[in-house]
């Protein structure tokens, strides 16, 4: 699986990188590449992390390595969504997006990528094999009720499409 990645979306969304994004934005980015170095080590899919190069920007899109991680800057007036738009145009079925912005869920899904939010890839992350990586293991909220909410009775005991869908993109991971 390809996992295309909203760069500062991520970020801004998870408290532990936010942490190190409020000593600069460089902290952040390092901290969240970390994060997904260890994440691919445990899990061995291909991570491309798309950032902004909006207002300070090269004229032309960056794309470097760091490790085994592909990281692209958008060029200067160009948004990380529309470098996010154009891969998930070129993806398949094994391309999945990850990022809170819903019109950017919305775009790359209607060309049939899967998406999932920030925060819920950021405990998929959590529950890798890497939790040097976070802090050490997560809290624990391993029980299910914790992400679907109170126990059901009878047929509404069934899950949304839209959860059952983003359940079984999280089981893919």
């Amino acid at each position: 699986m390809h996992l295309v990645i909203d760069g500062y979306n991520l970020i801004r969304q998870s408290e532990f990188l936010r942490q190190a994004e409020r000593v600069g934005l460089e902290a952040g980015r390092k901290r969240l590449l970390e994060a997904l170095s260890a994440f691919k080590k445990a899990r061995g899919h291909a991570i491309t992390v798309v950032f902004d190069g909006w207002d300070t920007g090269s004229p032309i899109e960056e794309r470097t390595r760091e490790g085994s991680i592909t990281v692209v800057f958008s060029r200067q007036g160009e948004k990380a969504d529309d470098v996010i738009r154009r891969i998930a145009a070129k993806g398949g079925r094994d391309l999945m997006v990850v990022t809170s912005d819903r019109e950017l869920a919305f775009a790359v899904s209607r060309r049939g990528v899967s998406v999932m939010p920030s925060h819920r890839f950021e405990e998929t992350m959590r529950q890798a094999d890497a939790p040097d990586a976070w802090g050490g293991k997560d809290s624990g909220d391993d029980d299910d009720t914790a992400l679907h909410g109170t126990k059901k009775k009878g047929p509404s005991k069934k899950l949304s499409k839209s959860k059952r869908t983003l359940d079984r993109t999280a089981r893919r991971l």
